[in-house]
């Protein structure tokens, strides 16, 4: 789909009823659709008022002529792609859809029209019979975003258009199913018919040849010749900036704070000199061209010339020069021995390192910064965030910046200047603080990345970011280390900012709708993730009786530590009440509940890093090797990536861990 369409003469009628309901700001409308007032549905009631504490969530909105409030299309976009897990193509032609004026924006009242006719799951709709007017203009919206899903100039359908759209409802669930039910006389819920298994004698025999019957199909399809493959070509656009880095800078041990971009579409700087872009007299097709305001960083994403991605750039970029040097060094020592931020004779070396800055002040004002620009952005996360592969999955951390630093430089860094941020998403599946001798730095450095990179960082919400829990660690909590750190009546600000900023993340994180990512585990399995998304987008506490289940479950509890029979189902946990160990079972029937294939989880420390579990439908991730300085375990991380066969391949990567004089035993995280 290309962008936005220029009106012709033919296409000036719109269609009546969203037409009518944009020329009356959709305010009778909303009412007269059961949005509002008396509904023969309060469901659609309750799902509109979620929807307006969803708008009222979104932060930096543009304003319309009227002064109204408005969403641009990269907003919308990102935001559907994160909260309903939508293909972002799909999205663009739902947000066309609504924008009837084709402003390139839509109100609250066009949200909230948008989110119940276009959003996932569409089995919602309001009984037509209840109400007509609504079915007539749902029907309208649904059919005006399959044009805009598959016009090439938003003006018409073209013959290769026409196909991809027949092709993409022919492989929908209910063509299926009336193919399988009425032409070919298969029971979709069952594996055998009346005539028993269908072995491959019998496929052979009795049903390819008759697949060109009355269903229409054709074996030939099985391998997709290039006329095919045209129809599932995703559309190209030319990104506008150019990053320019040049060879001093290539070569030399400096890297660039200042993130050197050009407008690719004007022209590019190297140095003093000009390099013109384009051919004499070229034009950019518009199909080409990006929606202005649309960045590969994500719609959420600050200015560039913003205060706090000056900050975000900054940290980033030392951390870089930091992790290449430390996998440069032939000596390894534990994070507890170096650079050490809390002791009373030394300055905090690795902070100052970081912000590239000795002034403490500074460095608790710009570390302020980024805590409540993390607020901004994890409001306007769903519970359970939708990720993309490929990814790199991070476990507990707890403090151990060193390690952290180790991994980002021997495994890939997330920057866009040499790093692979672009095309790879990176989660950090919680328990940042506690216990380590660098937490303020850890979490400056992953706050600087959700700020730099909001649509490709995950911080999911681990066990330790409750401020309860983390302060019954005692003089190992964040609280006492930021104390030391920064001074106790000078960090209380910062401390506060950065719970703030906890209490809004997610619990969890699916990649490519096939990889759960949380921290402790499933608990009982009674629940589901549409049970983990509905939970309140502010937490405190995960042991409030008024809350549901689910969320201590998914922060605290453990899968047992066998496969063997006796470990099967739900079992009490040393932890305490409401916090189970779950089986191998347990496990397998919560994937196939939820369309799961694979369960990434942390909370506990494991010997190599990562371990195996419940007949592989489960790993626990740690990624803090010597953990607490105490154990002789290694820290891993996980990237998943497709292969050549089109797989998620799941891959550790480890950190090696150090020998110590004697190893302690394990504490409970």
């Amino acid at each position: 789909m290309a962008g936005r369409r220029t009106r012709s003469p033919e296409s000036v009628d719109e269609i009546p009823q969203v037409a009518r309901a944009r020329e009356m700001d959709l305010t009778d409308n909303l009412s007269e659709w059961g949005f509002t007032g008396d509904s023969p549905n309060p469901a659609i009631q309750a799902r509109s008022a979620r929807a307006q504490v969803s708008y009222s969530e979104f932060k930096d909105l543009t304003a319309d002529r009227s002064g109204r409030t408005v969403l641009t299309m990269p907003q919308f976009v990102g935001h559907a792609v994160r909260c309903f897990g939508m293909d972002p193509i799909d999205a663009r032609a739902a947000f066309m859809a609504c924008d009837v004026d084709e402003s390139g924006m839509i109100n609250k009242h066009e949200y909230i029209v948008l989110r119940e006719a276009l959003t996932p799951p569409l089995e919602r709709a309001l009984d037509n019979a209840a109400c007509p007017a609504w079915a007539e203009a749902q029907a309208e919206l649904r059919a005006r975003a399959l044009f805009f899903r598959y016009s090439s100039d938003g003006v018409r359908l073209t013959a290769v258009n026409r196909a991809q759209l027949v092709q993409r409802l022919g492989a929908g669930v209910h063509h299926v199913t009336t193919l399988l039910d009425r032409h070919l006389g298969w029971d979709r819920s069952a594996d055998d018919d009346k005539f028993g298994p269908l072995t491959m004698e019998r496929f052979i025999k009795e049903v390819a040849p008759n697949l060109t019957g009355d269903a229409g199909l054709s074996v030939r399809d099985f391998i997709p010749d290039s006329a095919s493959r045209q129809f599932q070509s995703p559309p190209v656009v030319l990104d506008p900036r150019c990053h320019v880095l040049s060879v001093e800078d290539s070569r030399g041990g400096s890297v660039p704070v200042g993130d050197d971009e050009g407008d690719v579409f004007r022209t590019a700087t190297r140095k003093n000199s000009t390099m013109a872009v384009f051919n004499e007299g070229c034009v950019v097709h518009e199909s080409l061209r990006c929606e202005v305001g649309s960045d590969w960083r994500g719609a959420l994403s600050a200015s560039r010339d913003s205060p706090q991605i000056r900050i975000a750039r900054t940290v980033i970029a030392r951390a870089r020069i930091m992790a290449t040097q430390l996998v440069a060094e032939k000596m390894d020592v534990l994070d507890n021995d170096w650079m050490e931020d809390e002791k009373a004779d030394h300055q905090p070396l690795a902070l100052q390192s970081l912000f590239d800055t000795d002034d403490v002040g500074k460095i608790l004002g710009d570390f302020t910064l980024l805590s409540k620009d993390v607020q901004r952005l994890a409001a306007a996360e769903p519970r359970v965030l939708r990720v993309h592969a490929p990814a790199r999955v991070f476990g507990d951390i707890h403090g151990q910046l060193r390690d952290l630093l180790l991994l980002l430089g021997d495994f890939g860094f997330p920057d866009h200047i040499r790093g692979d941020i672009e095309t790879v998403s990176y989660v950090f599946n919680g328990d940042f603080i506690d216990r380590g001798g660098h937490q303020a730095s850890v979490v400056a450095l992953l706050f600087a990345l959700k700020v730099m990179y909001p649509a490709r960082i995950a911080l999911v919400r681990g066990n330790h970011e409750f401020e309860d829990t983390s302060d019954e660690q005692g003089p190992r909590g964040f609280r006492e280390h930021v104390a030391r750190v920064f001074g106790r009546e000078q960090s209380e600000r910062l401390r506060a900012n950065c719970f703030h900023a906890f209490a809004r993340l997610p619990l969890a994180a699916v990649i490519d709708d096939a990889v759960l990512v949380l921290h402790g585990g499933i608990g009982t399995g009674e629940w589901g993730l549409d049970d983990l998304a509905a939970v309140p987008p502010v937490l405190q506490t995960a042991f409030d009786p008024r809350l549901p289940p689910c969320i201590a479950q998914a922060l605290w509890s453990d899968p047992t530590d066998s496969d063997a029979d006796m470990a099967w189902g739900v079992h009490s946990n040393d932890r305490g009440e409401g916090i189970p160990c779950f089986g191998p079972d347990v496990t397998e029937s919560f994937c196939a509940a939820n369309g799961i294939q694979l369960i990434i989880r942390s909370h506990q420390w494991v010997e190599c890093g990562f371990k195996i579990m419940h007949r592989g439908r489960l790993i626990t991730l740690f990624s803090a090797r010597n953990y607490s300085g105490e154990l002789e375990n290694a820290g891993s991380i996980l990237l998943i990536a497709k292969d050549e066969q089109g797989r998620l391949r799941v891959r550790p990567k480890t950190l090696a861990h150090q020998r110590l004089p004697d190893a302690a035993g394990a504490d409970e995280l």
